[in-house]
């Protein structure tokens, strides 16, 4: 898969936009940051299940390379977070005889298991506010990775199950997705996966049928691209209605996060802006997502977004102490410095480290072939306007 500059270029800015929310907290500007880790679901879905069709789906075997590589690239960074997280507000404070509150679910973030009594249907309609308090300090942000590993492992397992059958393969996503609009219905907390996976399945739905899985015929293409951008329209009602619900506008009133409609719009936005990345390279969102500053925020992004709560849990803490806030220009400047600073060091170690690493664990592909089903063609063409 070609590397597209674009899409690196949407993770930056993604992660800068949560940084500026968790830094500086909801306004009226800022409060709809929350749907970004949608676009980094997206994201992940399109690239990971292209990577899986290129890869890895000529065999069974072939995904525990597949899982190996994906431990190289994510453990050492979050472990790494992780531990530095409780060295800094659990055993430094321990060890200077500070009181220090019990953290009740410590093993869960070991395991990228966050937040998996959300599931319970005694916890649905829990308040979404407040919902890292029983877990590491500063560290609830992690609950995007948590997802993200257990995507990680089950859709590789469904995909290579289905894949030969596109169409069982269709319905089952689209099942997903339903089951994921009544279960926030329902009032499950929007930080499990089987809640909040429509960004990882519309992704990984771009990825198939920009492979040829889905719809491998000219005719076919140019039928979902018009029906594609029709839904677009809906879509941009739906987080439209949401943005004018928490403002005020018009009276309208009662559309909130877990209104199921509303992850689900947001999210399929974010993929028709990646789609628009992938089929126009040198269109309107290829080129603003091309900017020189986002594209390095992006190459920085998983190390920015793993430290970033720690650093802001830091300097929040000093601020209280020396009479400071985000606020302060000189303060956020520092503030910003040390989260690009500790993001820069860590792409350069940790994760270059990483990287060595995942060579020793290369895929076996089929020469000339397309993996999972040959017959099909390879890439589909963006169909003539």
């Amino acid at each position: 898969m070609t590397r597209m500059h674009g899409l690196d270029g949407m993770r930056g800015a993604a992660m800068v936009c949560v940084a500026i929310m968790h830094a500086y907290g909801s306004t009226p500007a800022t409060f709809w940051i929350w749907t970004t880790p949608d676009m980094f679901f997206a994201l992940s879905g399109f690239l990971i299940t292209g990577i899986l069709l290129r890869d890895f789906s000529a065999s069974w075997s072939s995904l525990r390379i597949f899982w190996m590589r994906r431990i190289l690239r994510i453990w050492p960074v979050y472990y790494l977070a992780l531990c530095s997280t409780l060295a800094i507000f659990v055993l430094v404070p321990l060890l200077l005889g500070k009181n220090t509150r019990e953290i009740d679910y410590l093993s869960e973030s070991f395991f990228f298991l966050q937040f998996w009594r959300d599931y319970l249907p005694s916890n649905f309609g829990a308040p979404i506010v407040g919902w890292w308090e029983d877990y590491v300090p500063w560290f609830g942000h992690a609950w995007t990775l948590a997802m993200e590993e257990q995507y990680y492992v089950l859709w590789p397992l469904l995909l290579m199950s289905l894949l030969p059958r596109p169409r069982l393969l269709l319905a089952a996503m689209v099942a997903l997705l339903v089951a994921g609009m009544l279960l926030r219905h329902s009032g499950m907390s929007l930080q499990v996966l089987a809640a909040r996976s429509d960004g990882l399945l519309f992704g990984s739905a771009l990825a198939l049928f920009h492979r040829g899985v889905f719809f491998s015929s000219p005719a076919a293409q140019r039928r979902v691209f018009v029906i594609g951008a029709i839904l677009v329209v809906p879509a941009f009602i739906g987080a439209f209605l949401y943005i004018a619900s928490t403002l005020g506008w018009w009276g309208i009133s009662g559309i909130n996060e877990r209104t199921p409609f509303v992850v689900l719009s947001f999210a399929y936005l974010y993929t028709a802006v990646i789609t628009c990345v992938v089929y126009r390279p040198e269109g309107f969102f290829s080129r603003i997502f091309s900017v020189r500053i986002l594209l390095y925020f992006g190459s920085i992004s998983y190390a920015f977004y793993m430290f970033h709560m720690p650093i802001i849990g830091l300097y929040y803490r000093l601020g209280q102490k020396i009479g400071a806030d985000f606020f302060d220009l000189w303060y956020s400047v520092l503030l910003w410095a040390t989260m690009i600073g500790v993001a820069h060091v860590s792409r350069e170690t940790v994760e270059r480290w990483g990287e060595k690493l995942k060579k020793r664990f290369q895929p076996r592909r089929k020469d000339g072939l397309e993996h999972g089903n040959p017959q099909r063609q390879p890439v589909a063409q963006m169909p003539a306007p």
